[in-house]
């Protein structure tokens, strides 16, 4: 398998410069750009990006090419937007959260969450070309809820015993166990929810608390942030890719709305402080010193 360094990304991602030779030859990806978004922007510089959230940097597995590049940090960028709207700041990654394109992929997922590097992949899933969407890239907002939920259990490990904050089985006096705990906990106790649950192939995947914690985190983001114009795009390529969060493995619209003075991801996001890094007793303490 071929070895990606994780760096911050120095060259810049363009559509101008070599614009001649771009269209030459990606007409297929510049039609399924056009199809699905209308703002394409000229550049997007994966330093800035990172540097604006705080991230430790980006890796792209060899295979991913300067196409696929710039149309990935183009929904990163659209989710690490909504994500700051939500936490009301900009850093999200802490200075240690690397997102990875195609670099360490699992076979049979969209997107991944590697505790002991705190890196999060998305997978490439690009079909034959550009007919069809990617869909890996729409996982970010996901894969940072199990990021988030890492830190939280993690940093109280040897107190709780525990990974992750969303498996906490019952009430702490920490504010960062307790704003992923409580509403993952009010979710797994709705039958209506569980219910079809159990019945799937994939009951014991789903049912996880980690997964649970991740879908209730994406649902109540994308209710907070749908009517927002400058997300529009995105959340138009996301139903079209995904289905918009309508599948029965996501909480409803009136379970969200309902348990909305339990349910703060904002809040969730904001109780994770850089000090906790300092305690997540794993492989990552090792590997960062």
């Amino acid at each position: 398998m071929p070895k990606t360094e994780v760096h911050r990304i120095t060259d810049t991602v363009k559509t101008n410069g070599r614009q001649e030779q771009f269209i030459k030859f990606s007409m297929n990806f510049l039609k399924f750009f056009k199809r699905n978004f209308k703002d394409i922007p000229k550049t997007i510089d994966a330093e800035k990006l990172a540097k604006k959230y705080n991230l430790k940097g980006f890796a792209f597995g060899n295979y991913v090419n300067q196409e696929e590049r710039f149309f990935f940090l183009y929904k990163i960028k659209k989710q690490l937007e909504i994500l700051a709207k939500i936490k009301k700041n900009n850093d999200l990654g802490f200075g240690e959260l690397i997102i990875a394109v195609g670099s360490e992929g699992k076979g049979g997922s969209l997107a991944h969450f590697n505790p002991s590097k705190l890196l999060i992949n998305l997978n490439r899933g690009r079909k034959s070309k550009y007919k069809n969407k990617y869909q890996g890239e729409s996982s970010l907002i996901h894969e940072y809820a199990h990021y988030i939920d890492w830190i939280a259990g993690r940093s109280k490990n040897k107190e709780l015993g525990i990974s992750f904050a969303s498996q906490q089985p019952e009430p702490t006096q920490y504010k960062q166990i307790e704003t992923i705990r409580k509403p993952t906990k009010e979710l797994l106790f709705n039958k209506d929810y569980v219910a079809p649950l159990i019945k799937h192939p994939q009951s014991k995947y789903l049912l996880a608390p980690w997964e649970v914690w991740a879908r209730l985190f994406e649902k109540t983001v994308y209710e907070l942030t749908k009517n927002d114009e400058r997300f529009y795009h995105y959340y138009q390529y996301v139903e079209k890719a995904n289905g918009n969060y309508s599948s029965f493995i996501y909480p409803t619209t009136e379970f969200v709305e309902k348990e909305s003075t339990i349910i703060d991801v904002g809040l969730s996001m904001r109780t994770i402080k850089p000090t906790l890094l300092k305690h997540l007793d794993y492989d990552w303490n090792a590997n960062n010193k």
